[in-house]
């Protein structure tokens, strides 16, 4: 009744790009664009079934979840001709019917976050404590950080081996830079602990270290779940 069906299956493979701000926690989208490439827009036209359209249950990708499948139809054109003398530049025969797929892909939990930082955060902890141990025993105080440092350079080379070349600072990179930092601050205070117990002042240095001991960490708890919270809710 002048009515053709045809159905056919693709197989692809694409270059994406991706947003990597929020790596690891970070949702990315897959986009497909579909276009006539033999022909303008009073050739063909793709009008997308919106109805029955969805992702099927079988596809899987390990650690993400697909979702919010989004169809849209639009007009593209051109500015050239593509060497067709027939037609001027930005003529409207230039337009063609595209069709644009977007597929969300959600991270599945925090389990990749957690094994990517897990011993980035248990270094800091090793690292934090050397403020439990007396100034007077200097050198097992001073190579609890040294070692913890050494550590998260370990895997500041791991995290750089993943990502590629980007000017923009992730969330990884900046929890990675950040922990060097508390821990470059527990060594300090090593030093200036190992000085106040030297100066005859070792009921001031046993203070300092349970002080600084207490506030650390928590300080350091707290500000990790902050920067994560800023960076997944896009405030940076």
């Amino acid at each position: 009744n002048g009515e053709f069906y045809a159905i056919g299956r693709f197989r692809m493979e694409t270059l994406q790009n991706y947003k990597l701000k929020n790596f690891p926690l970070d949702d990315q989208f897959i986009r497909i664009g579909i276009e006539n490439s033999t022909g303008d827009f009073d050739d063909i036209e793709f009008i997308p079934d919106l109805k029955d359209s969805g992702i099927s249950e079988v596809v899987d990708i390990p650690g993400w979840d697909p979702m919010n499948l989004k169809i849209t139809e639009r007009k593209k054109t051109y500015d050239s001709n593509f060497g067709d003398p027939e037609f001027g530049l930005n003529d409207e025969t230039s337009m063609v019917s595209r069709i644009d797929v977007e597929v969300l892909i959600d991270q599945t939990g925090a389990g990749y976050f957690l094994k990517l930082f897990g011993t980035v955060f248990l270094s800091a902890f090793i690292g934090f404590l050397a403020f439990y141990i007396s100034a007077e025993d200097i050198e097992p105080k001073f190579s609890l950080g040294v070692g913890g440092i050494f550590s998260v350079v370990a895997s500041n080379f791991v995290l750089s081996s993943m990502l590629p070349e980007t000017p923009q600072m992730t969330l990884a990179e900046f929890l990675l830079l950040f922990t060097m930092g508390m821990i470059l601050l527990s060594i300090v205070e090593t030093i200036y602990s190992r000085h106040l117990w030297v100066s005859g002042r070792p009921d001031v240095s046993k203070k300092v270290d349970l002080y600084v001991g207490i506030i650390v960490p928590i300080f350091y708890i707290a500000a990790c779940f902050g920067i994560v919270k800023l960076y997944v809710n896009n405030f940076w």
